[in-house]
């Protein structure tokens, strides 16, 4: 429920006019400024229209930015991010790319070496196995 109160917070500082999620996962989200993003089903691809001086929506426009969803620009990065949100909030399968991880809020980080390693196997004297690497790296 939280989820969604901060997605509509989002969208509401994002100026969205419109969003639609079709039944592919696909996502359409359309922008006061007349602009709108057309992210596909696995969220790995988008397509952004930026407004025309007219208003009108040309779906081949020269202007049009096609490119995977991990290398938006500065230009479109707020848009997808919202898209993606709306997207990952909704879809049956989320999309994970590292460079959205920051959309997801049970995400654990853990920043520490790990040392030791132990495989659930159980030999014929009926011990579990395992292998621990000392300061140097060695496998002891």
């Amino acid at each position: 429920m939280a989820e969604s109160a901060n997605l509509l917070k989002a969208l509401a500082e994002n100026n969205v006019l419109q969003m639609v999620m079709f039944n592919d996962d696909s996502i359409e989200v359309q922008f006061k400024n007349h602009s709108f993003l057309l992210l596909s089903p696995c969220g790995a691809n988008y397509q952004y229209h930026p407004p025309t001086c007219d208003g009108l929506k040309l779906v081949d426009s020269i202007n049009t930015i096609r490119q995977r969803s991990k290398f938006a620009t500065s230009e479109t990065k707020a848009q997808v991010d919202i898209a993606m949100k709306a997207r990952n909030l909704f879809a049956t399968r989320p999309y994970l790319a590292a460079e959205f991880i920051h959309l997801c809020d049970g995400v654990v980080h853990l920043h520490q070496d790990v040392l030791e390693y132990v495989w659930p196997e159980i030999g014929d004297d009926q011990v579990g196995r395992s292998i621990t690497q000392d300061q140097n790296g060695d496998i002891i």
